[in-house]
């Protein structure tokens, strides 16, 4: 069987950019999913936060274009549109969100800084919460994630896409520097482009092509906590930027996460022993009206990670025909249309377009200084 585009994981990377090529293209694209269902792992785990700010302003560029989208998606997108309840980004002092203030004044993004009066009146809870000041962004929200993910998917098989689900890649043909074709349990499959959109996977993949890419799956854990008091489910997200958690309304309680990040192999990854003393650490000094919460559910998801934060979007190197999508670092879901437009464009342009915020090749370059992951992914 041949192909023209083989797209390696059916998440938000490799669904949107098989949404968007199939705008451009009729046939000749496949989707391989190695799970029963797609969204098992990263994109369907994460909070589903439509944040636009980020320390980076490429990642912040992605996020908004998204966000603008998602308030009304186009008729070729059927899904629900974002609610947009917003963010409170708290912050100990103004210098903590001066950087995101230049940010959002560059791309468009209309924010207003509060006292911390002013946010307490928005949301009661955080009181006696540590923070002097917040930004309040109203064009953030929350978006229903499976909703998401499945539309985008729908919408490319409506155009003649196939998604193979529970068909793992077990090996990648290249020959003369080129990729051919890939191998699956189920036989051989031969294409012109190879779209590496793996998730906490895709650096092994990668290696299968003959290619390297420092991308590391990190752990993250978020919780489900009801309370005695009554949660509003019109309260917008809040993230403390300088103590590092969030919560937002979920279920009738409250999602929360105390932002942890450590190393983990691409996998199932499970919730480590002392993830819930960290979440109640922050809670008893940053949160005294959570005291009386109780915790429902607990999970793991996995956020994978360049050296510089960045996300990994463009042609290999060395291998020909080997295009990446990977690297999202938690912002999956919130830039998946602007990362899966761009990997549009550019594997239709062909091997010589790029992207240089993005380009894979930056990795071939030295690295100067302190390159730390950019913050601001749920």
């Amino acid at each position: 069987m041949s192909s023209k585009v083989v797209i390696v994981g059916a998440g938000f990377a490799g669904a949107s950019t098989a949404f968007h090529l199939s705008r451009e293209i009729s046939e000749g694209i496949v989707v391989l999913e190695k799970e029963a269902v797609p969204g098992r792992h990263a994109s369907g785990r994460n909070a589903g936060m439509m944040r636009q700010l980020a320390e980076d302003e490429a990642i912040t560029r992605s996020t908004a274009s998204s966000a603008r989208v998602m308030h009304e998606p186009p008729s070729d997108l059927p899904c629900r549109p974002m609610d947009s309840r917003g963010s409170l980004l708290l912050a100990s002092s103004s210098s903590s969100t001066s950087a995101l203030v230049e940010i959002a004044a560059q791309e468009g993004v209309s924010t207003e800084r509060l006292t911390a009066q002013e946010a307490l009146e928005r949301v009661p809870l955080l009181e006696g919460s540590p923070f002097q000041e917040a930004l309040w962004t109203q064009t953030d929200g929350v978006i229903d994630i499976h909703d998401l993910l499945l539309s985008y998917l729908r919408a490319a098989r409506e155009r003649s896409v196939q998604v193979a689900t529970a068909r793992g890649v077990m090996g990648v043909e290249v020959r003369a520097g080129r990729v051919r074709a890939v191998r699956t349990p189920e036989g051989r499959l031969e294409c012109d482009v190879l779209v590496n959109a793996a998730g906490a996977w895709a650096a092994e993949v990668g290696r299968l092509a003959g290619s390297e890419a420092p991308l590391v799956p990190h752990r993250r854990h978020l919780f489900l906590a009801t309370r005695t008091l009554t949660v509003d489910p019109a309260w917008p997200f809040v993230w403390h930027l300088d103590r590092g958690w969030y919560f937002r309304p979920e279920s009738g309680g409250l999602l929360l996460s105390a932002c942890d990040q450590e190393p983990y192999p691409p996998g199932e990854p499970e919730v480590a022993p002392g993830a819930h003393e960290l979440l109640a650490e922050k809670v008893e000094q940053d949160l005294p009206g959570l005291d009386e919460a109780s915790l429902q559910k607990s999970w793991a998801c996995l956020r994978t990670l360049s050296p510089d934060g960045r996300f990994v979007i463009g042609w290999d190197e060395k291998v020909e025909g080997l295009f990446w999508v990977a690297g999202l670092g938690g912002h999956g879901v919130s830039a998946s249309w602007a990362v899966g437009q761009l990997a549009s464009r550019l594997i239709l342009e062909g091997p010589r377009a790029s992207e240089s915020a993005f380009d894979p090749a930056r990795f071939s370059r030295a690295f100067c200084g302190d390159h730390r992951p950019a913050e601001g992914a749920p």
